[in-house]
């Protein structure tokens, strides 16, 4: 196999019937130079038979199996990027059930290229067999300044504000990074708590902002879940995420603050969004949906009254230097 410039990292779990057409729309890019590490995250069916059996003609695929399901796919994504080769110099996480379009590879590192100081760039996705064709995920991207929710022009670049008022990075799928040291050594939290890959984000852009590019690089499909069942406990992550990202010491207390600030800012518009909706749609199920945002926007407020007191108790026991 000649040195890829590209590693693609696939967790896997339960995915015997998803993987066929991932892995084909990886033989339809239009670079070869790439490879792909699919890790299987203790799968209790046969995922890591039919992985070998779909690549073991192709020296560009690796197939790793952990013992035991973490019950996240971040554990599987940072022992990809530890087995990635030392000479790839991009690495992309890949869901097990998205579809990488033909030129997402070429076509984000072509971006990376143009900015030599970014780490990252990232692109928007397709929702398969959406009613709307021109749909693109992640292409609405929110920030919290001036004291209110704007939109971020197309031409604006994916900051750690942006990404701390929404979390508007679609899938994982849709990032080029840099394949640094931070990423081999472990982007993503390692742990059994469900975490997001947005954790991972957000210690990125801690550093510097990511290129963004309206153009769809991949097509999602949401197989066995129901993403609005799930915005409840999606929230909770989310808060979590905050929570642990606040807690890094890199973190400046102005950005400790806005993580929680832009947070309740964000889900008090989306809260009214949903009132205006409901009201005019004669949808009263999306009142639930209300009360949930106006608890999370509450909660939020009361994590960034404790980071507030915090500095101030910070600021009071520093020792001052009288002049002798």
């Amino acid at each position: 196999m000649a040195t890829p410039q590209f590693t693609i990292v696939i967790p896997m779990y339960r995915s015997t019937k998803v993987l066929p057409d991932t892995l084909a729309a990886l033989d339809s890019l239009d670079t070869s130079a790439w490879e792909c590490i699919l890790v299987d995250d203790g799968s209790p069916d046969n995922t890591v038979d039919v992985a070998i059996s779909l690549t073991r003609h192709d020296s560009r695929f690796k197939v790793i199996g952990l013992p035991d399901a973490h019950g996240s796919a971040c554990p599987a994504r940072n022992i990809g990027a530890a087995n990635a080769h030392p000479e790839s110099r991009y690495i992309l996480f890949l869901d097990h059930d998205d579809l990488l379009h033909r030129d997402a590879l070429t076509h984000m590192r072509h971006l990376l290229d143009q900015h030599p100081n970014h780490a990252a760039v990232h692109g928007t996705a397709l929702l398969y067999q959406a009613t709307d064709p021109d749909y693109r995920l992640g292409a609405e991207r929110r920030i919290y300044r001036n004291r209110r929710i704007e939109l971020l022009h197309p031409d604006e670049e994916t900051t750690f504000e942006s990404m701390a008022t929404l979390p508007h990075i679609p899938a994982p799928g849709t990032v080029l990074c840099r394949l640094s040291d931070k990423i081999r050594s472990g982007l993503f939290p390692d742990g059994r708590l469900g975490q997001l890959d947005y954790d991972g984000w957000l210690r990125l852009l801690i550093d510097g902002n990511f290129i963004f590019s309206p153009h769809p690089v991949l097509t999602k499909r949401h197989i066995g879940g129901n993403m609005i069942g799930n915005q409840r406990n999606v929230r909770k992550r989310i808060l979590n995420t905050r929570i642990r990202t606040s807690q890094r010491p890199e973190l400046s207390p102005s950005r400790r603050r806005y993580l929680f600030t832009a947070g309740a800012a964000n889900e008090h518009f989306e809260s009214l969004q949903l009132l205006k909706s409901a009201i005019h749609k004669a949808k009263p199920r999306q009142l639930i949906q209300v009360i949930g945002r106006i608890e999370m926007a509450a909660r939020l407020a009361a994590h960034c009254m404790g980071t507030q007191r915090l500095a101030c108790n910070v600021q009071m026991q520093r020792p001052t230097h009288r002049e002798s």
